[in-house]
């Protein structure tokens, strides 16, 4: 019967033994191991999105290059600033012309000097029915002038009349 008891208490702490090693084995191994590995992974996953999102930029720059091309020469002040001043009313003019817009009043508002960049600004009131107005800001869209509506108010004249009065301020950027 001791033999037997015997037995069973040493095959009790050869269990518990080998219990304790599994632990620490995995406590100090199997668990630092991994959490590197989910370290790992987690950094090559975001190192992968970061290539993919720079990869997607490197093949966008192409068109990039070739707005900026076309827009290159526009940007560049040529001439004094009352010359630009000048020309940036007279093509707003030129579009409101072709389009059957009627300037009323326009005026050129002090300039925001900017880091490398002087904003030039024209304050118009116009009129004209809806589809002329339309077609003045599609042309203006259209150019390669660089002309941006900054702020736009649009009423009608009258509460049966199709005539808009619009109200605007407009805006033109050139380098310095």
């Amino acid at each position: 019967m001791t033999k037997l008891l015997l037995d069973k208490k040493y095959r009790l702490t050869l269990i518990l033994v080998a219990i304790i090693c599994l632990l620490v084995l995995y406590v100090f191994v199997v668990y630092p191991v991994y959490e590197h590995w989910q370290e790992i992974d987690r950094e090559v996953t975001v190192s992968k999105q970061r290539y993919l999102k720079h990869r997607a930029l490197l093949e966008r720059i192409d068109k990039y290059n070739v707005i900026y091309d076309r827009f290159k020469n526009e940007l560049q002040a040529s001439g004094n600033q009352e010359e630009i001043a000048a020309l940036f009313m007279k093509d707003l003019e030129g579009f409101a012309a072709s389009t059957g817009l009627t300037i009323i009043d326009i005026k050129i508002l002090p300039k925001l000097y900017e880091k490398n960049a002087i904003r030039f600004l024209v304050e118009a009131q116009m009129e004209a029915e809806i589809s002329p107005f339309i077609a003045f800001l599609k042309a203006m869209a259209a150019t390669d002038k660089l002309i941006i509506a900054e702020r736009l108010t649009v009423e009608r004249k009258g509460p049966s009349e199709p005539t808009l009065s619009i109200h605007a301020v407009f805006s033109m950027t050139k380098t310095v």
